[in-house]
């Protein structure tokens, strides 16, 4: 069941409305044989439990120790991980056909191989994130993007859901993010085009 009003995608919780909204934008993808594969919430173990060794002699061990906790382990969990498709261009050549749809910012989705597969990684934002914001996993989440890639080398994408950058900016906005919550009809995403505009662009520029 899907609930846009209590944050349920299949019975899977979502933390926001921005997380549905994502995965509305995902499906739409998937529909079209860009993307495939989505898995939720891909966690990541940065540090192990940290400890160090203490004296603690007794009367018939006076060389006895222990260990002494220092720190608990830390992991990230982003959001969500997919792959995207490869398909072959005109010129016979391998290539990732969403590429062609986004805008070549710094901001667009970045995938890389990952056991063979083209995967990209992605945390899901809304347009208040950033250092002024209160919701501390936007805070912190600079910091566990930048451990990730020095340990796995794999980059998790930034994505703001928000009408004028990021994403829906950049690709398109789902259907779903031209009515409201309660499903009345919203101007937010006026800017963005449709599922229906990039399906008509790959089937008459791209797949031709």
């Amino acid at each position: 069941m899907r609930d846009r009003v209590n944050k349920q995608w299949d019975d899977f919780p979502l933390d926001s409305d921005e997380e549905y909204l994502f995965l509305c934008w995902y499906e739409e993808a998937e529909s079209m044989g860009l993307v495939g594969n989505l898995m939720r919430q891909p966690e990541f173990s940065l540090s192990p439990r940290q400890t160090r060794e203490v004296k603690a002699p007794t009367k018939t061990n006076p060389d006895k120790t222990k260990e002494k906790f220092l720190l608990h382990p830390h992991s990230y969990k982003a959001d969500f991980s997919f792959e995207v498709v490869l398909h072959n261009d005109k010129d016979g050549n391998l290539t990732p056909i969403i590429n062609s749809l986004g805008s070549k910012r710094p901001d667009d989705l970045i995938h890389q191989d990952i056991q063979g597969r083209n995967i990209c990684v992605v945390d899901v934002k809304g347009g208040f994130a950033g250092h002024q914001s209160r919701n501390s996993s936007d805070v912190t989440f600079a910091n566990n993007q930048k451990w990730v890639y020095d340990k796995y080398k794999i980059y998790v994408n930034k994505v703001v859901i928000a009408a004028k950058k990021g994403l829906f900016k950049n690709f398109w906005a789902p259907d779903a993010a031209f009515t409201t919550i309660k499903g009345n009809p919203s101007t937010v995403y006026r800017a963005c085009c449709r599922c229906a505009d990039v399906r008509k662009y790959i089937t008459n520029e791209i797949w031709r």
